[in-house]
């Protein structure tokens, strides 16, 4: 693993813990040295990543956005509609699903 995959997991890891992690947890789940991760914590905050230190380890501090699914059936032109209104309205939109009687389930997730 190179080091920016490395960052990666790192920047996953805190994402999904609900508890502060320690530089000695994400080093031995990495397979580096705990001043290996202090190194890549520094260079993940250099590029923006709101990451605070405390006593019990790291946190990402990013705010947590809801998501919603909605599951609709309609005509064509009222898809245009709906998603002008989504994205008007200050959402995004994440993916679009298409459930075809043929082809099955298709997807557009965003590249």
């Amino acid at each position: 693993m190179n080091g920016t995959q490395r960052r990666r997991k790192l920047l996953d890891m805190m994402r999904q813990a609900s508890a502060p992690l320690s530089g000695g947890a994400l080093g031995r789940e990495t397979g580096v040295s705990r001043q290996v991760v202090v190194q890549d914590i520094a260079l993940l905050r250099t590029m923006g990543y709101p990451i605070l230190s405390t006593a019990r380890g790291y946190v990402l501090n990013e705010a947590k956005h809801p998501s919603r699914l909605f599951k609709v059936c309609h005509t064509n032109e009222q898809t245009e509609d709906e998603l002008v209104t989504i994205v008007d309205l200050g959402g995004t939109v994440a993916d679009v699903m298409v459930n075809h009687r043929v082809y099955g389930k298709m997807s557009a997730p965003p590249p």
